[in-house]
């Protein structure tokens, strides 16, 4: 809320950390390795503050989310080969194949557009 109150008072950008954790693998290539690093308490109490989660349970408690509506789409557990896109809204597949079908549409960028906007280079902010 600090932050919120400090922009809209015209006195310029804040940072908020927000520390999580990372409750499955970066990707479905890793989902599994997660037990071979991590003690399988520390992933069950870590998956207990998972965010999406929370907020769901959350919604439930205010009555913003009830019954099937709460367990419509469930994309958490399930690696990229598992999910699909009853996993989600039709609106954001809608959206996400708009956005695939646009960048394979898209001409192939010159290579030298890789590192481009990747370091500050300095100049004028």
């Amino acid at each position: 809320m600090q932050a919120v109150e400090h922009g809209r008072s015209g006195k310029g950008p804040a940072i908020v950390e927000c520390k999580t954790y990372r409750a499955y693998g970066h990707g479905d290539h890793d989902d599994d390795r997660a037990m071979k690093y991590r003690p399988e308490d520390d992933i069950i109490e870590g998956r207990k503050r998972d965010p999406i989660e929370v907020c769901r349970q959350k919604l439930i408690e205010l009555g913003d989310l009830t019954g099937d509506s709460a367990k419509a789409f469930m994309a958490e557990h399930k690696s990229a080969g598992e999910a699909s896109n009853d996993d989600f809204p039709p609106e954001v597949v809608a959206l996400l194949t708009q956005g695939i079908e646009s960048a394979m549409a898209a001409a192939v960028p010159d290579g030298e557009e890789g590192a481009q906007w990747v370091f500050f280079e300095g100049g004028n902010q």
